[in-house]
């Protein structure tokens, strides 16, 4: 159940998912998020219907290098948001709560690349 799925985006960015459980619709994994020399980790929580919507921005994105996906979780202000235009593809995003002790704000610029990658970490969720 807790498999780890790896975006290795280069030598200063990294995603990793891992899946932690499944109950009545909704799917909690844990976002591991790396920046230039910051990491962090957090829940998120989002239900199947909402990993399908993603799934599905994710390969239309990826077909017309156009786009916006957008990744909440259900319970804290963690986010990913995915902007494609192009060849240009501006991953950000926050890990934590804000009012929190610790909390992780991230922007990288990537190449389309990362949407299979991003792709293939969900569709396995």
């Amino acid at each position: 159940m807790n498999e780890v799925n790896e975006v290795f985006i280069n030598n200063v960015c990294y995603l990793k998912f891992r899946k932690e459980c499944t109950v009545q619709g909704y799917t909690t994994f844990t976002i591991y998020a790396k920046s230039d020399e910051y990491c962090g980790a957090h829940p998120f929580c989002m239900s199947n219907q909402e990993i399908m919507t993603v799934l599905d921005a994710l390969r239309n994105a990826d077909d017309k290098l156009y786009g916006q996906i957008k990744l909440a979780d259900n319970d804290s202000e963690s986010f990913l948001l995915i902007n494609v235009e192009r060849q240009s593809v501006i991953v950000e995003g926050q890990i934590g709560i804000c009012f929190g002790d610790n909390f992780l704000r991230f922007k990288q610029r990537l190449d389309q690349t990362v949407l299979r990658l991003l792709y293939d970490c969900f569709e396995t969720q």
